[in-house]
C-alpha cells in the first residue's frame, strides 16, 4: 500500500469539500506542516499492519495490508466557544462533516477507494477537541480522526 498516495487522496477530498459550519474551507495537506494555519487537516501519525488477510489473489505474494492513519484537524488558536462549536459540528456524522468527506471517497460497488489508493476506507472515530501546545505562547484546538484503509 502506498501510504503517500492514501494521504494525498484524503487531503485532495478534504480540500474539495465545503465543511460545516458555514461552508468552512479547510486546508488539507498530505504531510504534517511545521506551522499549520487554521483550519488545517493533516496526518499526524500512521501505523501499517502487513498481511491482515491470508493469501491473496493468484500471483500475489500476500494478503491485504491495513493502514491506520491518524489525522489532526486544527480549528482555532484558542479554546473559545466558537472554536469548540466548530469542532463539535465538523466531527459529527451528518452532511458536510469529515466523516461525510471520507465516506465519499469509498467509490461505488466494485470500485477502489481513495482514487484507487486502497480497496476500502473508513473513518474509525473522532476525539477532542484538545488544546495542544506548540510553543510557549501558541496553542491549537485539535480534533483527532483515525482513518482506516485496507489494500495491497
Amino acid at each position: 500500500m502506498d501510504i503517500t498516495r492514501v494521504h494525498q487522496a484524503i487531503s485532495d477530498a478534504v480540500n474539495a469539500a465545503a465543511l460545516q459550519p458555514g461552508a468552512l474551507q479547510v486546508t488539507a495537506t498530505p504531510f504534517m506542516p511545521l506551522h499549520p494555519t487554521v483550519p488545517h487537516f493533516y496526518p499526524f501519525s500512521w501505523r501499517i499492519n502487513y498481511d491482515r488477510t491470508f493469501g491473496g489473489a493468484e500471483g500475489t505474494p500476500s494478503g491485504m495490508n491495513e493502514l491506520l492513519t491518524t489525522w489532526h484537524l486544527c480549528l482555532s488558536l484558542s479554546a473559545d466557544e466558537a472554536g469548540h462549536e466548530e469542532a463539535t459540528t465538523i466531527a459529527g456524522s451528518g452532511e458536510e462533516t469529515i466523516r461525510d468527506v471520507i465516506l465519499s471517497t469509498r467509490g461505488g460497488p466494485g470500485e477502489y477507494a481513495l482514487s484507487g489508493a486502497a480497496e476500502d476506507v473508513r473513518l474509525v472515530s473522532a476525539s477532542g477537541p484538545n488544546l495542544v501546545n506548540i510553543s510557549e505562547t501558541t496553542q491549537l484546538l485539535v480534533i483527532e480522526f483515525p482513518i482506516q484503509a485496507i489494500g495491497r
